[in-house]
């Protein structure tokens, strides 16, 4: 089939080919440019960088297995499945990285720790038994792939839940214009991602994802 396929239905690569474009560009500007400062703000940062141009790949990937001649549905399903692995794991490295400019506490840090790595395992399970269960994601007998409940939806709600509170919570630790500047990406990616669903599309939710990491980098 050709590769033209793509471009049907909900999907085109262009938001995974600019975003890839944009994680290569600022991971070579951050290696080049930094020079001293804190190692762990960097590693997480090149970390994030990484994992979502890895979820990009990922996801045009996992298109290309869904438009190809014949079922293949094990890597169909470990594609997706790492796809959004990956992108919870940016938030959650967003989260972690906003820790330090807000000057969080301790014991808060690792609570949110705690709770987000938790809510990943526990989504990523649900997801892998709603695709044994034929509730989610899943191949059918006919020979085509049918996709139920998304349950990494719920995760991605709790952790922009998570870090609006974050922000809004320890807004007197940030220079207004930077905290409204912050919020404002955070919002234009919610509502990104809102009329992108509302329209059928999923072409642009890695970046939807990425925005708010922008903003901060």
């Amino acid at each position: 089939m050709h590769d033209s396929r793509l471009h049907l239905l909900e999907y085109t690569p262009v938001g995974d080919i600019t975003v890839l474009a944009l994680c290569i560009i600022l991971g070579v500007l951050i290696r080049q440019t930094y020079i001293s400062g804190s190692k762990t703000h960097y590693l997480i940062v090149m970390r994030i960088v990484l994992c979502t141009g890895a979820a990009a790949v990922f996801s045009i990937l996992f298109r290309m297995l869904l438009h190809s001649d014949r079922i293949l549905a094990v890597p169909a399903y470990l594609s997706r499945l790492a796809y959004h692995i990956l992108l919870s794991v940016t938030l959650y490295l967003y989260i972690y990285y906003l820790h330090d400019p807000l000057w969080i506490p301790q014991y808060t840090r690792k609570r949110y720790a705690v709770i987000s790595a938790a809510a990943l395992g526990v989504t990523t399970a649900a997801d892998v038994l709603a695709t044994l269960l034929h509730r989610g994601f899943y191949a059918t007998s006919e020979g085509y792939f049918s996709s139920g409940f998304q349950v990494f939806f719920l995760l991605y709600i709790l952790y922009m839940i998570s870090i609006l509170h974050i922000l809004i919570k320890y807004r007197s630790r940030l220079l207004r214009q930077v905290f409204h500047g912050i919020v404002s990406v955070n919002i234009v990616s919610v509502l990104m991602l809102a009329v992108q669903g509302i329209r059928g599309q999923t072409s642009y939710t890695t970046l939807c994802y990425f925005l708010p990491v922008i903003s901060v980098i």
